[in-house]
């Protein structure tokens, strides 16, 4: 392949990806250092350009260089924008997840695949107090915030920490067709963390923990409801034009790992946990192939119960609100 061919499809990569609403020239030229009419002429092929400029583009815009020549390797570029310290704030994850979520959405064909073993970031969203709730115990238990280390949780205290851009996160998220594959195991994460504010006596009252048990299980209502009607839609609201195809899959056997794969037309992306509540992001192919097949491997073997099935749905989320139920008992 030949340079100017490789410095062609780098900027058709990046044109790809990059938001409409912004100015790809500009960030190009603070990036190089460079006037604006020379990244034009960069962009259009005009003028080539050099390889330190090639590394400075391809880190800044998370893209490997053995991808855009067509080598294979065993070694996959990933990207972090975890929430810690030297990273990004929750506010800025929320907003990244809204971007992001929004471009996706500009394809003409684009799909979510989940399978994972807790409960999807942008179902909390749509339940204020559980939110609350995962960022006080992100905040204290995972990052150990000196913030935090006194404080113990209550739902109000903790709601006006965080801007409103997750709820418009989670309503794109409703508008991008999706399928997940859940278990029983799905909740587990949360009633154990539930259990473990509980044990240290870190509520604030007693009745915070009982508001949360009850968003709990009007989140799965709303989830099967979803998988009733085969849409996604926001909480509180119904389905309308604007609803992604919503496809439930559960399988007892085998438990997700916390993946995540998004189709936006021919591009594909997969997001892998790592640190509890972060994510690496890969755009490599040879990759995504790998990560589509397995999830598809695990589809074959699991039961849809979106749209149909419906005997098996209503003892499925039966069984989810039975385990909810028995921990706020045993509380």
């Amino acid at each position: 392949m030949s340079q100017q061919s490789i410095q062609q499809l780098l900027f058709d990569t990046i044109k790809s990806r990059y938001p409409a609403n912004k100015s790809l020239v500009s960030e190009l030229a603070t990036i190089l250092n460079i006037s604006q009419d020379s990244a034009y002429r960069r962009m259009r092929g005009e003028k080539t350009i050099t390889l330190e400029e090639v590394q400075s583009v391809c880190v800044r815009f998370g893209i490997s260089v053995d991808q855009l020549m067509h080598q294979k390797s065993q070694n996959y570029l990933f990207q972090d924008h975890g929430i810690g310290e030297g990273n990004l704030s929750f506010n800025e994850q929320l907003e990244l997840h809204f971007a992001e979520l929004s471009q996706i959405k500009k394809s003409s064909s684009a799909e979510l695949f989940f399978f994972t073993r807790d409960i999807s970031i942008f179902y909390f969203y749509q339940f204020p107090e559980l939110l609350a709730f995962k960022y006080f115990y992100w905040m204290k238990s995972v990052f150990g915030h000196p913030d935090y280390q006194r404080l113990k949780f209550a739902i109000n205290d903790e709601l006006n920490k965080y801007s409103g851009m997750g709820v418009k996160a989670a309503k794109s998220f409703t508008e991008i067709d999706g399928t997940e594959i859940w278990s029983l195991e799905n909740i587990s994460q949360i009633l154990q963390q539930f259990r473990y504010l509980r044990e240290l006596q870190l509520f604030s009252d007693p009745s915070e923990l009982s508001k949360l048990y009850h968003a709990l299980i009007r989140m799965i209502d709303h989830i099967e409801m979803q998988a009733d009607a085969g849409k996604k839609f926001f909480s509180g609201k119904a389905p309308d034009e604007h609803s992604g195809r919503f496809n439930l899959y559960i399988n007892e056997f085998m438990h997700g790992g916390n993946n995540i794969l998004v189709r936006a037309g021919e591009h594909w992306m997969a997001y892998i946990n790592h640190s509890i509540m972060n994510y690496l992001r890969t755009e490599d192919p040879e990759f995504c192939t790998y990560v589509k097949q397995r999830i598809q491997e695990v589809m074959k073997r699991s039961d849809l119960i979106s749209g149909t099935g419906e005997k098996l749905r209503r003892q499925f989320f039966n069984r989810l609100r039975d385990r909810v139920r028995e921990s706020h008992e045993n509380k």
